[in-house]
């Protein structure tokens, strides 16, 4: 049960906030602004695919609500895939050829340079990577080697490049040219 001061307080707060964010939003943007309307993009850690559906945000939530952007400042983001290999492989061919595939990515290889530009004209935030290409981390298990590959990617187009990346490496298995690791039943 919520007590009387509770629902009291919330409202207050609610009505503070909503009016708040109202006087300051027709103060200080610009007429024809009024209202937040946000691409909706999935929730999967992984993907972050665009359901294709607008989302209205309350003129309040910009002041009190966290928000992710993808694409304002910087148009790509790291993602990582796993991909696990037989423990008895050779790790430096497996390695090399993983990033021959991600060399051979038409949309990847050109991502470094641009990300490049991008952070060296950007005098708003100072950010520094060292390292713009990819770079597989190698993980030892008991029973299997586990690579995250990491890599720069557009936000809408990660979903493509994970499958041209995992349709590459199956086509390399299916040769047996690639030593992909199965779970024994």
């Amino acid at each position: 049960i919520i007590s009387s001061s509770t629902r009291v307080n919330s409202i207050m707060f609610s009505f503070l906030m909503h009016s708040t964010t109202w006087f300051t939003i027709f103060i200080l943007v610009p007429s024809g602004q009024k209202q937040f309307l946000e691409l909706e993009v999935n929730n999967d850690e992984h993907n972050f695919q665009s359901t294709g559906s607008i989302i209205h945000i309350p003129n309040s939530r910009i002041f009190y609500a966290e928000m992710k952007n993808y694409t304002k400042l910087f148009k790509y983001k790291w993602n990582e895939i796993e991909i696990k290999v037989n423990i008895d492989c050779d790790l430096d061919e497996v390695k090399n050829k993983i990033y021959d595939i991600l060399a051979n990515n038409e949309v990847l290889k050109k991502i470094p340079n641009k990300m490049n530009k991008q952070l060296n004209t950007n005098g708003e935030y100072r950010i520094y990577y060292n390292k713009l290409t990819p770079i597989i981390y190698t993980y030892l298990n008991e029973k299997y080697i586990k690579l995250n590959v990491r890599y720069l990617v557009h936000p809408k187009k990660t979903r493509n490049i994970e499958n041209d990346i995992y349709e590459e490496i199956l086509k390399l298995n299916k040769k047996g040219e690639f030593p992909l690791y199965v779970e024994k039943a």
